[in-house]
């Protein structure tokens, strides 16, 4: 495993077929391709990219969108330096359940920033 100077976490949030798995392959440099199972549970991944002369190790953990599997996001909020928030376009439920995880985040006091 490289060496890095900074460790950055990024946490992928969506419903079941939003798109997170598409968004991950395509970061992490891998052709697209159906996800026909869906994710079952977590999946981290891992990159170092160099920025200034400095080293940033850069994890990226995309949650399954199940309800059951709810329980595991709370866990990972802390330390965490970003959130993505996927929904599809043609799914208002999908968008929805993206303003319902902001809700559980401001209860938790993240100082969030929308882009």
């Amino acid at each position: 495993m490289t060496e890095s100077d900074y460790l950055v976490k990024i946490l992928l949030f969506g419903l079941p077929k939003c798109g997170k798995t598409n968004i991950m392959n395509r970061y992490f440099g891998r052709s697209e391709f159906p996800n026909l199972y869906g994710t079952i549970g977590v999946d981290c991944r891992s990159k170092v990219i160099e920025i200034d002369n400095k080293k940033f190790r850069v994890q990226v953990w995309k949650f399954a969108g199940q309800e059951r599997f709810k329980f595991f996001t709370k866990s990972y909020y802390q330390n965490s330096d970003a959130f993505i928030f996927v929904y599809d376009i043609t799914n208002e439920n999908s968008f929805d359940y993206i303003a319902k995880l902001l809700r559980n985040f401001d209860q938790v006091k993240f100082k969030l920033f929308y882009i």
